[in-house]
């Protein structure tokens, strides 16, 4: 996977950690980070600094400039709702 300036480090360990731990599949689990990576460089900004609005104006980008199908545009937005569910900061579970 090519190495992106914006998703690196703790936060993207964080996600992948994630993602195994939900049980997808290694190619959704790879394809969901790719796709974060994508909406990350897009932005120029790391993926847990973008705004909704940044993620609905990233689709309507893919969607109308890129030509993206909507099926396209599903795979992405499932990467972004996972996104979305890691905390940004690590927090103690009790069990």
């Amino acid at each position: 996977m090519p190495e992106s300036t914006f998703f690196t480090g703790p936060l993207r360990t964080k996600m992948s950690e994630d993602l195994q731990m939900t049980g997808t599949g290694k190619r959704t689990h790879d394809g969901y980070l790719r796709e974060i990576r994508k909406l990350a460089d897009h932005r120029r900004m790391p993926p847990d600094q973008i705004t909704e609005q940044q993620v609905r104006t990233y689709f309507l980008h893919l969607k109308n400039e890129r030509k993206f199908a909507a099926c396209r545009n599903g795979a992405v937005f499932s990467a972004a709702v996972c996104a979305s569910r890691t905390p940004r900061t690590s927090a103690r579970v009790a069990l």
